[in-house]
């Protein structure tokens, strides 16, 4: 299959009829229906390093269960060119500055360095690189920037443009990144030592595991799927992420980035989890296109984070398609505390300025579950859909509602909610509350849009 960008921008076309604006300041019904789908939620750590040094080579890196050998160590300021195609490169030491002069195929980065720069690459790697960069355990002040990063992969494994590992003070700004990945599951398994569940993502545009002050601005992230899509051929969770901070990772800040994602079971543009703090989430473009499920930013495990003024543009229809979550649902902003991570919880954040456009069989703008001393307030949400919620607490105490618009259709068309694992039924609500306690309402909106077709069948997206 030739390579090819996946660039598009949403565009959501809701024709807008009789509208009248309310206040919304009552809580709802308990509900106490069944128990919710485990979010998607990696843990696994993808590379690790092997302690043998050989003149100044470290061998025994390991990508899951394949020894990667270096091909060259660079130790020194260097200028890339085509002779490095096809190479597993080392970059070890301090201030080393490695940009290129040449278009570079194949070629995969393992930094161990400090105090240095990864800068001017254009990279265009297939299955036998499908990581670009790696930057490994302790690393520190490290710049990636001004690059372009392509990965297509039409095989199972791991595919992902850039993966930190353990390192701080990293930076990963300006750089176009696309991901054309195969969509997979990640591989859930029980770890009866710990009593946790743990998954192996495997299809992400940057991860970063368990490192702190780390800066991810004005990158344009594309993850697609590298075949032609049909949701039922595939893994039954197969998962796709553009921006992933997760195991312990703290001061974080992903800020004015372009994301663009599509073609996966489960869609992901930005996710935060597993004992993530102090994360500022500003300023970003989202656009997400899917068939099963879509989620513009997640908080799982997370505290003591911010997300503002971010836009989510968000497109997500089944078409009568057999999907596994038999219908299709798609949520702006979710804060949850899913019950097998380390009874960490989802405490302190704020979610404040954002713009939501939502289309969707089912959608939710705002959605916590578990999650407390939140403050939501100044967002504008817009949902058209047969089914719609614009901001739903469950189990959720201590939180601030505030200031919100939230513009949604009016008529419920029948859903069958035996059938689908949500324990907060979108009724088409402006707010809704089941359990918790101590939540204030202040002053909201809400505007009743009446769309040209309900079913949403003439909706239009380039």
């Amino acid at each position: 299959m030739n390579k090819k960008i996946l660039l598009f921008t949403l565009v959501l076309f809701i024709s807008v009829g009789a509208i009248c604006a309310t206040e919304v300041s009552d809580n709802s019904d308990v509900i106490t229906e069944s128990q919710t789908t485990p979010t998607v939620e990696p843990t696994v750590n993808m590379i690790q390093n092997n302690d043998e040094i050989d003149e100044n080579i470290k061998d025994g890196v390991q990508e899951t269960q394949n020894t990667i050998t270096y091909d060259s160590i660079i130790t020194q300021d260097t200028t890339l060119d085509t002779s490095y195609n096809g190479k597993n490169i080392h970059i070890y030491g301090t201030d080393i500055t490695v940009d290129a002069s040449a278009n570079l195929t194949n070629i995969a980065l393992y930094v161990e360095a400090t105090d240095s720069f990864i800068t001017e690459l254009n990279i265009t790697n297939d299955n036998t690189k499908p990581i670009a960069i790696t930057v490994m355990d302790q690393c520190s002040g490290i710049y990636i920037g001004d690059s372009n990063i392509e990965i297509t992969s039409t095989t199972s494994g791991e595919t992902k443009g850039i993966v930190v590992e353990s390192a701080d003070e990293i930076v990963i700004s300006n750089n176009n990144i696309t991901v054309n990945a195969l969509p997979q599951s990640m591989g859930w398994s029980y770890d009866e030592t710990t009593g946790e569940w743990i998954s192996n993502l495997m299809v992400s545009g940057i991860i970063v595991d368990n490192s702190n002050t780390i800066e991810i601005s004005d990158n344009n992230i594309t993850v697609v799927n590298s075949t032609e899509y049909d949701s039922s051929t595939y893994d039954e969770y197969s998962t796709l992420e553009a921006v992933t901070v997760r195991n312990g990772s703290y001061n974080v800040d992903v800020t004015d980035n372009i994301i663009n994602a599509s073609g996966s079971n489960y869609i992901y543009a930005i996710s935060l989890s597993k004992g993530v703090e102090d994360v500022d989430i500003m300023n970003n473009d989202i656009n997400l296109i899917g068939m099963n499920y879509i989620c513009g930013i997640q908080l799982d495990a997370t505290n003591l984070s911010v997300v503002y003024n971010n836009t989510i543009k968000g497109y997500c229809n089944n078409s009568g398609e057999d999907i596994p979550s038999n219908e299709s649902f798609a949520y702006g902003i979710v804060l949850t505390t899913t019950d097998y991570v380390d009874d960490i919880l989802t405490n302190t954040n704020e979610v404040s300025n954002n713009n939501i456009y939502l289309n969707s069989t089912i959608a939710y703008g705002i959605e916590l579950y578990k999650s407390d001393d939140t403050e939501i307030k100044n967002n504008n949400i817009t949902l058209q859909g047969n089914a719609v919620l614009g901001i739903g607490l469950y189990n959720s105490s201590d939180n601030i509602i505030n200031n919100n618009t939230v513009n949604r259709t009016n008529e419920v068309i029948t859903v069958d909610w035996d059938e689908l694992t949500e324990v907060l039924h979108a009724d088409n609500s402006a707010i809704k509350i089941s359990l918790g306690e101590n939540n204030s309402l202040g002053t909201n909106y809400e505007y009743i849009i009446t769309p040209a077709n309900q079913n949403n069948n003439n909706q239009n997206f380039s």
